[in-house]
């Protein structure tokens, strides 16, 4: 079957195109224009002068599609990341879609609809868009705009599969730990080898398992304020690697912003402060980034049972906070809850889901299918690329 072009496509969308990087200015404008309300703040998410450079983080390839109207004004924004990957333990490309930002238009929200819809039906054809047919998203559980014009899904031949839940733990405080029944220590460039060949045999059976081969070193050469002192090692009593990973906070690239401390937040902050054997850290300031450090997907030596998982997981959580930062941030899935129970750290939840994304025909058969079960294991995602 003949390559079907980018250009070709789009040009049946009179209202659609990618982007480019003389679009900067107009995609930052629109895409800060987007807020989030709640009765005690707004988030502001930022890109800075750049709204590609976070996307070159995320992935090696990319696309920005926008939406214009008939004064040229923006109306309509969403990225497609690319990159290698495994799906039951084979080889592929694995997309995901992302930063999209919609106006309700009518019209041209029906525009768009249809495009995304052949989009994910056509891109199997694209050598522009790696013939990738495994695609994954996230949403927040409350946004229920999102759920019910995607995941519900409102959009005719389009499909959100919901995979399975996680919670986004962000941590603020936790009771000093003094000791600790695994090592922990960050790596160095002495320990490269051993931190590639780990990652690279360990997760190929995970739901979009990276390519540790090309993305370790990727992650090195790419991620700004990133080396390799950022990995997080742990070992048991004999000196065996028991599990791998790492902490950034892609904050040049990726910032948010609350024009308001909640005052629930203030509180617990005030609280802890004076509370024995507690470290909190410091509250954001209004209006200035929000420093979140994210700890990255933890690979784990594959003979571990849950219980020494769990406890690794939370030891992990206490050695970090000898890092900088104002929030700990952490994907918990629903089938681990590595941090469910846990009293020695003090922190907010928001209930979260990843979806897989699929064309469906007329007849609502779905296209390229992925099976995950609560028995597998949890599936690779980074929160700190969202």
């Amino acid at each position: 079957m003949k390559d079907l072009t980018l250009a070709d496509f789009f040009a049946n969308y009179p209202h659609i195109t990618l982007a480019s990087p003389d679009d900067n200015n107009d995609i930052l404008d629109f895409y800060h224009r987007q807020s989030l309300s709640s009765a005690e703040s707004e988030i502001i998410y930022a890109r800075g002068n750049d709204f590609f450079s976070f996307l070159k983080e995320r992935s090696d390839s990319f696309l920005v599609i926008i939406m214009r109207d008939d004064k040229n004004v923006m109306q309509g924004m969403g990225v497609l990341s690319f990159r290698p990957g495994h799906i039951d333990g084979k080889a592929v490309t694995v997309g995901y879609l992302g930063d999209l930002r919609i106006k309700m238009n009518r019209n041209m929200v029906r525009e768009w609809r249809l495009m995304y819809a052949n989009l994910m039906r056509l891109s199997p054809q694209m050598k522009e868009m790696h013939h990738c047919v495994h695609y994954q998203t996230v949403l927040i559980d409350e946004n229920t705009m999102s759920k019910n014009n995607l995941a519900a899904t409102k959009i005719p031949n389009l499909h959100y599969h919901r995979l399975t839940s996680y919670r986004m733990v962000n941590i603020i405080g936790h009771v000093k730990k003094n000791k600790y029944v695994f090592h922990f220590r960050f790596a160095t460039s002495f320990d490269k080898n051993l931190i590639a060949d780990f990652l690279s045999s360990a997760v190929k059976k995970s739901l979009f398992a990276h390519d540790w081969t090309l993305e370790f070193e990727r992650r090195l050469k790419t991620w700004n304020n990133f080396d390799i002192t950022n990995y997080l090692l742990c070992f048991d009593q004999r000196g065996n690697l028991l599990a791998v990973t790492s902490l950034w906070s892609p904050v040049e690239t990726k910032q948010i912003h609350l024009t308001k401390i909640p005052s629930t937040l203030k509180y617990l902050h005030k609280i802890l402060q004076v509370v024995p054997f507690v470290e909190v850290k410091k509250l954001p300031r209004p209006n200035a980034p929000l420093d979140i450090l994210y700890v990255n997907q933890i690979v784990f030596e594959d003979n571990l049972i849950d219980s020494e998982k769990k406890m690794i997981t939370n030891e992990i959580m206490h050695f970090s906070f000898k890092k900088n930062f104002h929030v700990l941030a952490y994907a918990d899935f629903e089938n681990e809850n590595y941090l469910d129970g846990t009293k020695k750290l003090f922190m907010q939840k928001m209930q979260m889901a990843l979806f897989s994304v699929h064309y469906k025909d007329d007849d609502n058969n779905i296209a390229t299918p992925i099976l995950w079960s609560f028995n597998d294991a949890a599936p690779t995602f980074d929160m700190s690329l969202v």
